[in-house]
């Protein structure tokens, strides 16, 4: 057992570790692997979780992919743990596309849910709508009044 000076040396070194600055290269690669992932997340409805400090971009990319991993028929069951940089890019690119498909079929929306999915595209944000289309007509829409018309004159 660690005495209270060892313990408070090793918390001590654990803090300078996080409190250290990221370097450029770091930084960015954080920030590129939060905006490739963005875009599945929302039509998942959920948003992106930010980097932990001093968490590393390989471990925050396997991190992000791993609630979508769920979504794709080809990796629900895979480990995604200890993947590699060169063999992570492509099984993102594939898990992302699958997410992204799955969230755009009708049959995974419950009855009533209505999604609103903004991406970037030509430098404009474009909101398109995943879901029930009841939803937001229900109150434009007049509710049927059903009536007989007799023609025979009174009876």
């Amino acid at each position: 057992m660690m005495d209270a000076a060892a313990r408070l040396d090793a918390l001590q070194r654990r803090v300078e570790r996080l409190a250290q600055p990221v370097d450029a290269a770091e930084r960015d690669a954080l920030a590129l692997a939060q905006a490739r992932a963005d875009s599945a997340y929302a039509h998942a409805g959920q948003a992106v979780s930010l980097p932990v400090p001093g968490e590393s971009s390989l471990t925050y990319r396997r991190r992000l992919l791993a609630p979508l991993a769920a979504r794709s028929d080809r990796f629900k069951a895979a480990s995604l743990d200890n993947l590699d940089v060169s063999t992570l890019g492509p099984i993102e690119e594939l898990v992302y596309a699958d997410a992204i498909a799955k969230a755009k079929r009708p049959e995974n929306y419950q009855p009533g849910e209505l999604r609103a999915v903004t991406t970037v595209e030509g430098g404009r944000p474009i909101t398109r709508f995943y879901g029930d289309i009841g939803t937001w007509m229900a109150p434009f829409t007049l509710q049927g009044v059903t009536a007989r018309v007799s023609r025979e004159g009174g009876k």
